[in-house]
């Protein structure tokens, strides 16, 4: 392989780390199962409530990803079928997806959707005529799903609700996701149970479970295990990529409880296995 043609590689090869997920873990398939009931079921004439879905869960847990991995999907879907103009001969958006800010109220808001209609009016007017031009790009552009991202910023008068933790601790979810990722690095070096067996412990004392952190240290390693020709990841590759504080801070408590043998994300079978194989040795 030519210098520059290494060069292209190696850089291909860096994008392709960075944007490896989303991963098809149980909760994603489930969330989008729920996400495509709803959808259907959203179907009624404009004077009957529609209904909506929040996603809630701690931060780095993927709910954006997952949520914008469905909206992808729909949007693509929506498009093969029907094409990219409506009938009308307007641009057709079959999502409509909106990131807030802290404080943000409802002109805010409506704004924001203008801006992403790319509206003329997107700067000028009243709360109500923002809401009224919202409303107008919604119903030319037939748009199906809006997403709003981290709600929780709007202000609402009255606002109640619980935290819900998704955190992925079963033993054999871990594993078939530590699988599913594995099939996506590209490193020279990989083999298999590279992450699923060898790191998993590692993983997820690291991590603490949440698949935001998980892919970000995957992706750095992955980066760097590219760059320094280790071509392949391990604990002492992954010892010097550098995580969110709040992870680091977790992984102290959690690797004492491995080190007493107090935890592991091992599948049974294969915790007795690897046991019994330390104790022969």
């Amino acid at each position: 392989m030519g210098e520059a043609a290494l060069l292209e590689y190696e850089q291909g090869r860096s994008i392709w780390h960075a944007n490896l997920g989303p991963i098809g873990t149980p909760q994603l398939k489930a969330l989008h199962e729920d996400l495509w009931d709803i959808l259907a079921s959203n179907q009624q004439d404009g004077d009957k409530a529609k209904g909506a879905v929040a996603v809630d869960a701690f931060p780095g847990l993927g709910k954006t990803t997952a949520v914008l991995d469905f909206a992808l999907k729909h949007h693509r879907q929506v498009i093969e079928r029907e094409g990219a103009f409506t009938a009308a001969g307007h641009e057709r958006r079959p999502v409509c997806r909106v990131g807030l800010t802290s404080n943000i109220g409802m002109k805010e808001f409506n704004r924001s959707l203008l801006e992403y209609y790319a509206h003329p009016g997107r700067t000028t007017g009243t709360a109500a005529l923002f809401a009224q031009r919202a409303l107008d790009c919604v119903l030319e552009c037939e748009t199906r799903i809006l997403v709003i991202d981290d709600l929780h910023f709007l202000k609402w008068h009255d606002r109640n609700g619980t935290e819900v933790s998704n955190h992925d601790k079963h033993r054999r979810e871990w594993r078939r996701m530590l699988l599913a990722l594995q099939k996506r690095i590209v490193l020279c070096q990989k083999f298999p149970g590279m992450l699923a067996d060898e790191l998993s412990d590692y993983l997820y004392i690291r991590t603490t479970g949440h698949i935001g952190s998980l892919m970000t240290l995957i992706n750095r390693g992955c980066q760097r295990a590219a760059r320094t020709g280790a071509e392949l990841l391990d604990e002492e590759l992954l010892d010097q990529v550098k995580l969110d504080a709040a992870a680091e801070r977790a992984r102290k408590a959690l690797a004492k409880k491995s080190a007493r043998g107090r935890m592991t994300t091992r599948t049974r079978s294969r915790a007795t296995k690897n046991a019994s194989a330390k104790t022969v040795a």
